[in-house]
C-alpha cells in the first residue's frame, strides 16, 4: 500500500523513532531564536538548531544539512541576503527551503530578489506564530 512505502522512506534512528526534520534558525537575537525553538519543538515534531550569526550558520550546515532554514536578515557578521546567496551557491544547501523572518523593512527590490530564492517572507513585527508553524508543518510533511 502507498502508506507503507511512505513510512519506509523515512530514516529511523537507533531508538526506532522517526528522525525529526531539522530546522536551522539563524537570528542574532537569542531571545527570538529561543522563541522559534519553543514554537517548533513544542509538538516534538521538529529538531531546532539555533545559530546567532552567519558564520555559525555556515558552520552548522557544514556539520548537518537542515531540512529548513529560518533566516533573519539582520545578522552581526554577514547580511542575511548575502548568507542566502551562500546557501544557494552550495550544493548541500542549494535546495533547502529558506523562510525569512525579519524585523527589517524590506524594500521592493530586495523583496523581489529574496522572493526568488526563498519559500516565504514573514515580518517579525506582526508575526502570526501559529500561521508560521502551520506553514512549516505543511512544507516539511510533504
Amino acid at each position: 500500500s502507498a502508506v507503507k512505502d511512505e513510512e519506509e522512506e523515512r530514516p529511523v534512528d537507533a531508538f526506532g523513532q522517526l528522525k525529526l526534520p531539522r530546522i536551522l534558525v539563524v537570528d542574532d537575537y537569542a531571545s527570538d531564536a529561543r522563541l522559534m525553538r519553543r514554537l517548533f519543538e513544542a509538538g516534538q515534531r521538529f529538531k531546532v538548531i539555533e545559530t546567532y550569526s552567519g558564520t555559525e550558520a555556515l558552520a552548522a550546515v557544514e556539520r548537518d544539512v537542515p531540512d529548513l532554514i529560518i533566516l533573519d536578515l539582520a545578522l552581526p557578521d554577514i547580511n542575511g541576503d548575502q548568507l542566502l546567496e551562500m546557501f544557494r551557491s552550495r550544493k548541500e544547501t542549494k535546495h533547502v527551503p529558506v523562510i525569512i523572518v525579519s524585523a527589517q523593512e524590506i524594500g521592493p527590490n530586495l523583496r523581489a530578489q529574496l522572493a526568488a530564492q526563498t519559500d516565504s517572507i514573514w515580518s517579525k513585527g506582526d508575526l502570526d506564530r501559529s500561521s508560521l508553524l502551520a506553514h512549516v508543518e505543511a512544507m516539511l510533511s510533504e
